[in-house]
């Protein structure tokens, strides 16, 4: 198949070749046939080859405390736990039945910039009723920032693991 990149055709195929040429300048833009706007399309190393996100990385200042937290009060499932050369283990969790993983790696916690005075989230957990969510976690020993903020578009209840990592509970609504 023909792909142009960077405003040249990567491949001989003299019918092709031939489309290009009939681009037409008209107000301003190109516009060309059928054919060519097809071949300029295509993305050789783009998204159309990205299957998904499958983990990210959560700096945790132990490993069992972690482990314990997003297991054991969150309801993650543990997933991966294998030693590595270096020491630290390879421990992931998730959210039973997606294949989406955070890695508890030994790491500093990060901080994000202020956003209308708090710092935004890194991770946030989808939940079907988030007022009830932050009720059972409350329960559980989890301290919520500012209880459940409503938006138009839904709800967010903003926390902490035990690292100071920033996560949130959220329930979308309308789309959101």
């Amino acid at each position: 198949m023909s792909s142009l990149k960077c405003g040249v055709l990567t491949d001989y195929d003299t019918t092709a070749r031939a489309n290009v040429t009939r681009l037409v300048v008209a107000g301003g833009h190109i516009r060309a046939p059928r054919r060519v706007i097809s071949l300029m399309t295509t993305n050789i190393g783009g998204t159309g080859m990205l299957k998904s996100v499958f983990y990210t990385a959560v700096y945790v200042s132990d490993q069992e405390s972690a482990l314990d937290f997003y297991t054991n009060v969150l309801g993650f499932e543990q997933r991966a736990d294998n030693p590595t050369p270096d020491g630290p283990r390879f421990l992931t969790v998730g959210v039973q039945g997606q294949d989406f993983q955070l890695v508890l790696w030994p790491g500093t916690p990060g901080q994000g910039e202020p956003v209308q005075g708090r710092i935004p989230a890194a991770y946030t957990i989808e939940v079907d009723d988030c007022q009830k969510a932050v009720e059972t976690l409350e329960s559980s020993g989890v301290k919520f920032e500012m209880g459940v903020l409503e938006y138009p578009w839904g709800s967010v209840a903003p926390f902490q693991d035990p690292d100071g990592n920033r996560l949130q509970l959220r329930e979308g609504r309308n789309g959101g």
